[in-house]
C-alpha cells in the first residue's frame, strides 16, 4: 500500500462503499481495516504560473515558476521543465 499521504489520501467512492458494506457484517474495526487498506492515487498539488514575456516578439519566454527560459510558440499552457499550468492564477494555500 505504501505509506500514508500527508496531505489527504484520493481513494475511489465506490470501491470503498463496497468494502464498508462488506465490512458492517463484522463490525466497526472491521470497517477501520477496510477503510486502511484502500487504495490510493498518486496525486501532486497544481503548480501555477504565467509566461513572462522579454522585451521582442523573437525572445524566448521565462517561467515565473521555475525561471526556465524557452523559445516557444503560442499555445504553450505548461512548463515543459517544471510542469507548472499556464494560467496566471495565484497559487492557494489549499
Amino acid at each position: 500500500m505504501g505509506d500514508c499521504m500527508t496531505t489527504g489520501d484520493l481513494i475511489s467512492r465506490d470501491a470503498l462503499k463496497r468494502s464498508i458494506e462488506n465490512a458492517k457484517r463484522l463490525g466497526k474495526n472491521a470497517i477501520d481495516y477496510y477503510i486502511d487498506q484502500q487504495q490510493t492515487v498518486d496525486a501532486v498539488p497544481v503548480v501555477h504560473g504565467e509566461w513572462v514575456w522579454e522585451d521582442s516578439v523573437c525572445s524566448p519566454r521565462t517561467c515565473s515558476v521555475c525561471k526556465q527560459k524557452f523559445y516557444i510558440g503560442r499555445g504553450w499552457n505548461f512548463c515543459p521543465n517544471c510542469g507548472a499550468t499556464m494560467d496566471g492564477k495565484e497559487q492557494s494555500d489549499e
